[in-house]
């Protein structure tokens, strides 16, 4: 069974961790996998600007940040540790609103999309690159919408 860690801030916006969990082992499993470990932080804006600083050299907020375990174009899945995947809450919540979606609908965009990034793609690295991403970034959201749609 895929193993998922949630962390939180206390300041970030909050996250049913229930629904979150669920949300992340529906994207691993639309992906194929059913051994892989995950961890989610969900983040204050603060915490994400840090972060991005850090390891990008991007003093901004951005919505989501990916910390894979194994490294290079399509590193793939490894039924063992995953990755980290850090979303900004309230980034997700301002772009939800802005794209007349719901949270769960743009939390499920970034995890599918952190999911992307911890497999090995990367929309920065050319057309090519960007337009499969986006590709296998719906396939998983799909997939995963179909999942927890069939739960309720």
């Amino acid at each position: 069974m895929n193993r998922i860690g949630i962390r939180m801030d206390k300041t970030a916006l909050a996250v049913d961790r229930a629904w979150l969990k669920k949300a992340a082992r529906a994207i691993l499993k639309a992906a194929g996998y059913t051994n892989a470990e995950l961890s989610v932080y969900i983040c204050n804006e603060e915490n994400m600007r840090s972060l991005n600083a850090a390891w990008r050299g991007k003093n901004s907020v951005t919505d989501v940040l990916t910390f894979a375990q194994h490294e290079g174009e399509r590193a793939g899945f490894q039924d063992s540790v995953f990755g980290d995947l850090v979303i900004c809450s309230s980034r997700a919540m301002e772009q939800a609103a802005a794209r007349g979606s719901t949270f769960h609908d743009e939390m499920l965009t970034l995890l599918a999309h952190g999911a992307a990034h911890l497999a090995g793609y990367d929309h920065q690295k050319g057309r090519d690159m960007a337009r499969e991403m986006r590709e296998f970034e719906q396939k998983l959201k799909q997939k995963a919408e179909a999942a927890l749609a069939a739960r309720n």
